[in-house]
């Protein structure tokens, strides 16, 4: 439902090319990215949760290797100087790098406390690297999102979902009170702003930036300058509202209580969910991130509800807004028609 949603929204788009492949220099759900994410989750279902675990780990244990050697010499592996001293590991962003490495985290904490593992020394020098990058990246979404991920893992009934519910609740009553979250506050105000401009479907996927040139305030414009602007409302329903309307809204809650409720009773995919949650609320989870938590989600899938059938129209309807596209560009006489 999410994906027709996204399909319909595109149609009906600001900026049809950034509402498929993702905003320039930053896709973050573009109707392409969107695809990449259901179909990764679709198609982990058949894979054993212990090999995803394995490969995720080892990768993220070398992500933030890189990260704390980037902090150590004091510069990125191209030979630019780091962005006000923090490492980005492979990725450009310390934010994004660091998201990268929050869903590994918990995977090595359920590895370590689960009773079957048999190399605990390497779960607990995986953790300790990524909390290390962590700190190189100075990444305090980061750092909120794999407590709250701890805390769902350990914790049952009652507990669970209130200590979710506060970290959620008080990481956006924090960027409410300013400070240095003045831009995040403005972003969120610009958000809600261009969803009453287009309540039903949005601006189009990914088209947030197209939202925030029409909409900026005299506050924002005080706060980055009048040139600057960012592709992401950096909070999760704020985004969707701003792009896909008050059906993407829905679709978005939707998939997000059927995750909920598949899932619940395992222990370490309610950790992952409600930790990316978390840090949904203060920036953006890229395409690569989400992919990474769509398969770690997708493998546990199946044990209880067993493997999901990609439906076959998904990928033939991303071929044709492609092909729409092209031909447009290309075809003088289509893009006439498509005006």
């Amino acid at each position: 439902a999410f994906f027709a949603v996204c399909l319909v929204s595109w149609i009906f788009s600001a900026d049809k090319w950034a509402a498929f492949a993702g905003a320039p220099k930053a896709p973050y759900y573009g109707l392409f990215g969107v695809a990449l994410v259901i179909l990764a989750y679709m198609g982990s279902t058949e894979l054993e949760p212990d090999e995803v675990d394995q490969s995720l780990l080892a990768g993220a244990i070398l992500i933030a290797a890189v990260a704390i050697i980037q902090q150590i010499a004091g510069r990125s592996f191209t030979g630019t100087e780091l962005q006000d001293g923090r490492s980005s590991g492979l990725r450009g962003s310390p934010v994004m790098m660091a998201a990268s490495l929050v869903p590994a985290f918990l995977v090595a904490w359920h590895r370590f406390r689960s009773r079957w593992a048999y190399a605990r020394w390497a779960e607990a020098l995986g953790m300790a690297l990524i909390v290390g990058a962590m700190m190189a990246a100075r990444a305090k979404g980061a750092f909120l999102s794999i407590l709250v991920g701890v805390w769902v893992y350990e914790t049952k009934g009652f507990w669970r979902w209130t200590g979710f519910a506060a970290a959620w609740a008080g990481v956006n009553g924090l960027i409410q009170r300013g400070g240095s979250e003045l831009e995040r506050v403005e972003l969120v105000k610009i958000a809600w702003k261009s969803f009453r401009q287009h309540p039903l479907l949005g601006w189009g996927p990914d088209c947030f930036l197209h939202a925030l040139m029409a909409n900026r305030t005299p506050a924002y414009d005080a706060l980055v300058g009048a040139r600057a602007g960012q592709a992401s409302a950096h909070q999760d329903l704020a985004q969707i509202a701003s792009t896909l309307g008050l059906a993407g809204l829905v679709a978005y809650l939707a998939a997000l209580r059927k995750l909920f409720t598949t899932l619940w009773s395992d222990d370490l995919a309610p950790a992952v969910l409600c930790a990316m949650l978390v840090q949904a609320q203060v920036n953006p989870l890229p395409t690569d991130v989400l992919v990474i938590v769509a398969v770690v989600l997708g493998s546990r899938q199946a044990w209880y509800e067993g493997c999901v059938f990609i439906p076959r129209w998904v990928a033939p309807a991303v071929m044709a807004a492609a092909a729409v596209l092209a031909l447009n560009d290309m075809t003088p006489w289509v893009r006439g028609l498509g005006n």
